[in-house]
């Protein structure tokens, strides 16, 4: 079997079903197979990925990176693409993978043809990371063989159904495609990525569309449930040896939770990144985020009292 197509879910019957149909070319006949971890959805997600064909995995949620882990774990494709539920496998970047993997041994012809095609694979990422794997090896750059064991992806993110092309937005690359046994995905509360463990990366020219935030109410939603996250993980790396024993202490740690996680949109859509061509867009998100940000402050607050005693929190407040 050459590809292995990992998802993880959660009550996403509004999006699986338009993910899985755009992978059926990558995986139908026998080429590929479908792994869905699910973390107890209570819609029709899990119906619709079986009548997709995928092998189902009921599991609890053990975080975003651990679960993302799991599903890797349980596939058996020589390659791994790992995808979102609201992610879509657009035809040309189908087509693409698809060609990197033909069912079929190739000719002499074909064979060069898919040297010509594949110049744009290496990028300056692709180079740091085979200097830094010779290094690693001990050898000098022109004796050693490194070979590309994952490919970044670019996506497309929408934003109430528009793809948002500026403001830092595009092209997000992301790896997803790789080498079974060779990426695992970061051990990080929030915003975990794929790395490679060996080998080196490569870029394909074509993009995933992401089906991020159809509605406002979905904006806000995933703004608030990232904050809480966003705020634990502030406390874990950044104040985990710090000691907070003073007001002026407790003031700098908020500070340090809510600067860091609470940026607003507009940080991202600036001139430089040309954000202002997304104007519309950038108004609704910036209203948003000011809806989601009267809970996130409060809640990364929160988060920080969580970690002190009571005598930490009222009998070392100095009333000046």
């Amino acid at each position: 079997m050459i590809l292995s197509v990992v998802i993880i879910t959660h009550n996403e019957e509004a999006n699986i079903g338009r993910t899985l149909a755009s992978v059926q070319p990558l995986v139908a006949d026998g080429k590929g197979e479908i792994i869905v971890v699910d973390s107890g959805s209570t819609d029709r997600t899990i119906e619709i990925a079986k009548s997709f064909g995928a092998k189902v995995f009921i599991e609890e949620w053990k975080g975003y990176a651990a679960q993302k882990n799991s599903a890797i774990d349980k596939a058996t494709g020589e390659w791994i693409l790992s995808l979102d539920a609201d992610e879509e496998v657009e035809q040309p970047l189908a087509m693409e993978i698809a060609s990197r993997f033909p069912s079929a041994r190739p000719n002499q012809a074909e064979l060069l043809e898919r040297v010509k095609q594949s110049r744009y694979f290496i990028t300056r990422q692709s180079i740091r990371e085979f200097k830094k794997r010779t290094k690693e090896k001990g050898m000098s750059e022109g004796g050693v063989f490194v070979t590309v064991t994952g490919f970044w992806i670019s996506r497309k993110n929408e934003f109430l159904g528009r793809w948002i092309k500026h403001g830092g937005f595009w092209p997000d690359p992301k790896l997803r495609l790789f080498k079974r046994g060779l990426a695992r995905f970061e051990r990080r509360i929030v915003h975990e990525d794929a790395k490679l463990i060996d080998g080196i990366s490569g870029r394909l020219k074509h993009s995933l569309r992401h089906h991020s935030y159809p509605t406002l109410t979905d904006y806000i939603d995933h703004m608030n449930r990232y904050s809480s996250l966003g705020a634990e993980m502030a406390v874990q790396s950044q104040l985990s040896s710090t000691t907070i024993s003073s007001a002026s202490d407790f003031s700098t740690a908020v500070k340090v939770c809510c600067c860091t996680y609470t940026t607003p949109s507009t940080c991202r859509g600036n001139m430089r990144k040309r954000g202002n061509l997304d104007a519309r867009e950038n108004q609704r998100r910036d209203a948003a985020c000011r809806v989601s940000g009267s809970v996130r402050y409060p809640r990364s607050v929160i988060r920080m009292m969580s970690n002190f005693t009571s005598t930490d929190r009222f009998g070392n407040f100095d009333s000046t």
